[in-house]
């Protein structure tokens, strides 16, 4: 959690403004998402003024491995649905932890 609250408090350089308003509703759906699956302790982080690489991180937490995959595979499936296909995915084997890139989120 120490890691999270320091990422939220960087200080950069202003980036200039764009509309992000499309990766904000995509990146609360996935939150919306991973919270009908119980998932614990889900946060959406606004890194639009941190980096020019992407808009949104959410972060969840699963208690098992079919847990980790039920919310990961449901997440795809509404990116997909609402237009963004995931370019990556990491650590669903290990399942100690996955990551999935959309993109802006």
């Amino acid at each position: 959690m120490a890691a999270i609250d320091a990422l939220t408090r960087l200080e950069t350089s202003p980036l200039p403004l764009r509309d992000t308003s499309s990766s904000r509703a995509d990146a609360c759906a996935a939150a919306h998402v991973c919270d009908q699956f119980r998932g614990q302790q889900t946060v959406v982080l606004d890194l639009t003024t941190v980096t020019p690489l992407f808009d949104f991180f959410v972060i969840t937490t699963a208690s098992n491995k079919r847990q980790m995959h039920a919310v990961a595979d449901e997440v795809r499936r509404l990116m997909k649905s609402r237009g963004s296909s995931r370019r990556s995915i990491e650590g669903y084997q290990e399942c100690s932890w996955i990551v999935e890139d959309f993109g802006d989120v």
